[in-house]
């Protein structure tokens, strides 16, 4: 079972609390789409999901269809963009991730979602990269 903050807490705060997934597909992890109902099932509704597409998309999940699905409950996501089969983290549009088809998504069904670009590499040129990926979704978002 997932530990949540009490719900009367959360509510009289008005504080939202997004559970963060990563691509390791264990027991103490929330990797799945499974793991995130289980942990949201009868949870406050100031519960929901920082979804961090890069590690959905590397465990082997469709972040397209879970944000269409559950879109109400994403408070945020963390775009990256990674090989699938637990691949490494790439530039935007070199990866396996659908960084594309995700921020058209959100600019077309106006989903009110905020979407940070997360960058990891340990090698590199980390501002310049990061200025690849901000400039990669300004050109898709046009």
């Amino acid at each position: 079972s997932f530990p949540t903050p009490r719900s009367s807490d959360l509510a009289k705060a008005k504080i939202r609390v997004g559970l963060h997934n990563h691509s390791r597909i264990q027991p103490d992890e929330v990797a799945t789409p499974d793991d995130f109902a289980k942990a949201l099932d009868g949870a406050s509704p100031y519960m929901g999901i920082n979804l961090d597409v890069g590690h959905f998309c590397a465990a082997g999940f469709d972040a397209v269809a879970f944000i269409q699905q559950h879109h109400q409950r994403i408070w945020s996501l963390h775009l990256k963009d990674r090989k699938k089969n637990q691949g490494p983290d790439c530039l935007f549009g070199e990866g396996d991730t659908p960084v594309r088809e995700i921020l058209l998504l959100l600019k077309k069904d106006k989903f009110d979602i905020p979407a940070m670009i997360e960058w990891e590499p340990k090698e590199g040129d980390k501002v310049a990269d990061i200025r690849k990926c901000l400039d990669y979704c300004r050109k898709v978002l046009g």
